[in-house]
């Protein structure tokens, strides 16, 4: 595979936007039914945020959320939130 597909480092068409954004809104329905919903360590990871990045995320999720307050840091977010809101960021209602 390419070193920048690696990376995460690809485009989407207008269209597989819209596609992303529906399916991280219907896991984030199944996921809210979890007992759960902390973001896990390896999730966290996986984006590899730094300690900047996260706090600007979390900024970003208030601002959109509507909440000054919640959460107070990354660890804190909810798994079917951060869907939610990385689907809005691509376009899904």
């Amino acid at each position: 595979m390419e070193e920048s597909r690696k990376a995460g480092a690809v485009s989407l068409t207008p269209k597989e936007s819209k596609l992303a954004a529906h399916l991280l809104k219907m896991a984030s329905d199944s996921y809210s039914n979890h007992g759960c919903n902390d973001l896990g360590q390896e999730t966290i990871d996986a984006g590899g945020f730094t300690e900047e990045e996260k706090v600007q995320f979390v900024k970003e999720y208030r601002e959109w959320n509507g909440d000054p307050d919640w959460p107070n840091k990354f660890e804190s977010m909810m798994d079917y939130a951060v869907m939610n809101f990385i689907a809005a960021k691509l376009g899904e209602p």
